[in-house]
This record gives C-alpha cells, sequence and structure tokens, in this order.
C-alpha cells in the first residue's frame, strides 16, 4: 500500500492510512513523524493495535533515496522472528550501513 504512488490513498487521513494498514496486517513507513507519533500514542491509549509504524527521517535516509530505505528496511526486519513482530511498534529507521 503505497499512498504516494495512488491518488486515492494520498487524499485519505494519516487515520484512515494507519487503519487500513492495520486491516490489512501492514506496516506504515512514514517521514510524517509529527503526525504517526501522535496517532501512535492515541492509539495505545485507545488499546488499539497496527502492525508497525517505522518513521523515517529525512535527515537519516533522503525521501528519495528509495535504495537506501530498501536497504533499511532489510536490515531492520532481518532479524525478526516472524511476520508480526512490529506489531504495536513504533520505531525510528537508521541507515542500512551503519
Amino acid at each position: 500500500m503505497a499512498a504516494q504512488d495512488d491518488a486515492w490513498l494520498r487524499s485519505r487521513s494519516d487515520e484512515h492510512l494507519l487503519a487500513a494498514a492495520a486491516e490489512q496486517r501492514r506496516a506504515v513507513v512514514t517521514y510524517n513523524i509529527d503526525d504517526f507519533v501522535t496517532l501512535a500514542r492515541a492509539w495505545a491509549m485507545g488499546e488499539r493495535g497496527h502492525f508497525g509504524i517505522v518513521l523515517v527521517h529525512p535527515g537519516t535516509i533522503a525521501q528519495a533515496d528509495i535504495g537506501g530505505q530498501v536497504r533499511a528496511l532489510e536490515r531492520l526486519l532481518a532479524p525478526l522472528p516472524t511476520e508480526d513482530a512490529l506489531r504495536t511498534v513504533t520505531v525510528f529507521l537508521g541507515k542500512a550501513d551503519l
């Protein structure tokens, strides 16, 4: 589910995107740190589950650096034991070459 590539998804609220991702058992990867940290807190307080929120800071990985994003995600996910290991987790994505 890539909101950036889909006009309909781009027009949805962050809440809707997180809910749609949770329904599909997918994590959200986003540069929208402020809004998704707020959502993560609200969902935790409301005992709502999601399948991960991966926050990316543009100072760490540029938005145009798709290869860097993929390598960093692979590094994040490689040691995780199960598909839903990011369930209810909010994490910052670091560079893959660290």
